[in-house]
């Protein structure tokens, strides 16, 4: 009879000979090559270096990756830096410096470990670490959906040892009346089914951002966010009214353009 983590691995399996991924992005202002894929709840990167941005007259310009062309900076062996930078819907998840010479192959690997907003994220290829998107050298969407991502959050819980207690600790809040459980920190990202809080239950607080808190709820259990107003300090005899973390406050939703 199988275990539960044989039947997570065998729907795992299914689920990701299934999945669409966007193999290749090819670039308008820059020809580079983009590739990505997913491979064991990872996503693998690969791309080809591209040669380094000068200055030329105050002006910025990327040289051609083909040595042939007759750029010195762009023949193999010029060492150029760039980073790797994930979004999801526009928020910034994960950035990786990669280093090395013109032309050479590259490979990095974004781990899957949460659901994603419209069931995708994009990839930014970028010679700065400011992370604006418009110096990219690349940029290009990734499908994952969320059998996909739930699939790997399970095997992930499956197979790890549980922290206890969690860290990072931020502190311990307690609910302060009826209380929405989110999967993201995002107003439309509602948890299915609903995770109930009771009111005057203690939680411990893992992260801190954009106006919410994220939770641990049980040992190998998912996390949830919660709006910052939904909680308030936990008086009892151990954490006695510790003030709870600063979590800034939700962004302010863009406005739609008047046709």
């Amino acid at each position: 009879m199988f275990n539960r983590r044989t039947l997570i691995i065998c729907m795992l399996m299914v689920l990701l000979s299934a999945v669409t991924v966007l193999p290749a992005f090819a670039g308008e202002k820059f020809s580079i090559e983009l590739n990505a894929e997913i491979v064991d709840c990872n996503v693998v990167i690969t791309f080809n270096m591209p040669s380094p941005r000068v200055i030329t007259d105050g002006v910025e310009s990327a040289r051609s990756t083909k040595p042939e062309q007759g750029d010195i900076l762009a023949r193999r062996g010029s060492s150029v830096i760039v980073y790797v930078i994930i979004y999801d819907n526009g928020v910034q998840l994960a950035m990786y410096e990669v280093t090395g010479a013109a032309g050479s192959p590259q490979q990095v690997i974004y781990p899957i470990t949460q659901r994603y907003i419209d069931e995708d994220i994009t990839i930014n290829l970028n010679p700065n670490d400011d992370a604006d998107p418009t110096d990219a050298f690349e940029t290009g969407l990734v499908i994952i959906t969320d059998a996909v991502a739930d699939a790997c959050i399970d095997a992930n819980i499956a197979v790890l040892d549980c922290p206890y207690p969690p860290q990072p600790l931020l502190g311990q809040g307690r609910v302060l009346g009826p209380v929405t459980t989110y999967w993201a920190a995002r107003l439309d990202t509602n948890t299915a089914p609903p995770v109930v809080l009771p009111v005057g239950t203690s939680w411990w607080i893992l992260e801190a951002r954009d106006g919410f808190y994220k939770l641990f709820i049980a040992c190998k259990g998912r996390y949830v966010w919660v709006t910052a107003e939904s909680l308030g300090a936990n008086f009892d005899v151990v954490w006695a009214g510790r003030p709870l973390p600063d979590a800034g406050s939700q962004p302010t939703a863009t406005p739609t353009p008047a046709s």
